[in-house]
């Protein structure tokens, strides 16, 4: 497989809770021409900070890109980037 076959991936994103925030998020995607498969939102453990969970096929290298974008946006706190591969193998480890 090369670096640049499509993949699953989820990014997480944990952020403040703002208004349009999904919008300004989901905008990152659609400038690149990428599709979402999947959205979740909501609280996280820490209070005052809010999880988004998305996932998309789509290479590398464009969603170290993607995450770069979101993290420049002001209310997100940190992003995090996982294959469908790294979750399987961090999930059997329990």
């Amino acid at each position: 497989m090369t670096s640049n076959s499509p993949i699953l991936f989820t990014i997480i994103i944990y952020s403040e809770n703002s208004v349009g925030l999904l919008n300004r998020v989901s905008n990152i995607f659609t400038r690149r021409c990428i599709n979402i498969e999947s959205v979740n939102a909501g609280g996280s453990g820490v209070e005052g900070v809010h999880k988004l969970a998305i996932t998309t096929w789509v290479d590398r290298p464009t969603i170290e890109r993607v995450a770069s974008q979101i993290e420049k946006i002001v209310e997100v706190i940190k992003v995090f980037i996982y294959s469908d591969a790294e979750i399987i193998a961090n999930s059997k480890e329990n």
